[in-house]
This record gives C-alpha cells, sequence and structure tokens, in this order.
C-alpha cells in the first residue's frame, strides 16, 4: 500500500484534539478494495485475486478485465449542497471536481485540470462573457 508523509507544525497554543488535518486519497476505489481485502483475509475469508480499481490514479492497480460487482451505491448530496460546502469550508478537492465535472459535459476529451479551465474559458468566451 502507498504511503505519503505529511510534515508540519501545530499553530502556537492549539489544542492538539482540536486541530486536524485532511487530505485525498489519489485512488479511493483502490483503497476501498485493499481495506475490505485486508478485512476478509483477516476473518480467514480467502481471497484470490489482488485488488485493483477501474481507472484509478495509482499505477499498476488498473484492470480492464474481470468482472465488476457493485457491492454498495451511495447518492452524492444534491449539487447546491456540495456548491454551499465548497464555498463555506474552502474545500478545494470539491472545487476541482466540480470544475472537471462541468468541463467534461462540455468536452468530453477533457482529461486535466488546465485543459478543464480551458474548456470553460473558451464556453465563457463564446458567449462574450470573456
Amino acid at each position: 500500500m502507498n504511503q505519503q508523509w505529511l510534515t508540519g507544525k501545530v499553530p502556537m497554543g492549539e489544542p492538539a484534539n482540536e486541530f486536524s488535518v485532511k487530505g485525498a486519497l489519489p485512488d479511493p476505489a483502490y483503497f476501498a478494495a485493499y481495506a475490505l481485502q485486508n478485512q476478509l483475509i483477516q476473518t480467514n475469508i480467502t481471497v484470490s485475486s489482488p485488488p485493483v480499481s477501474i481507472g484509478g490514479g495509482l499505477p499498476n492497480t488498473i484492470s480492464s478485465t474481470g468482472k465488476r460487482t457493485i457491492l454498495n451505491q451511495h447518492k452524492s448530496p444534491i449539487l447546491t449542497d456540495l456548491v454551499q460546502q465548497t464555498n463555506f469550508q474552502s474545500i478545494n478537492l470539491y472545487a476541482e471536481a466540480l470544475l472537471r465535472t462541468t468541463a467534461l459535459a462540455l468536452n468530453k476529451n477533457v482529461k486535466s485540470t488546465s485543459a478543464s479551465l480551458e474548456a470553460l474559458t473558451l464556453f465563457w468566451k463564446t458567449k462574450g462573457l470573456m
């Protein structure tokens, strides 16, 4: 499993139980598969294949073959709630996801954040707003 190290300092006088650090997983699907496999193995359930994800962010974890089985589905909060949380709590991960999702609706070939910005800029230029 990949590991990341985070270094830094806690602000002076900040109680340790009130200071938090947030981060993002590069490939949440792979992490879920990895964690599930480990839990199954710990409970003596045999797992015959390594964990993989489809279209994930980690190298050597991507599979384009095999049967896909839905284990659980979770409905996203409504868009207005996501935007409110993005703006009120300054959640950059949400902001980038909203940017890239919007750009994909305009151009299915967009593959990066910078390409997403270009797609949205072009869209608004064609509307005469830039």
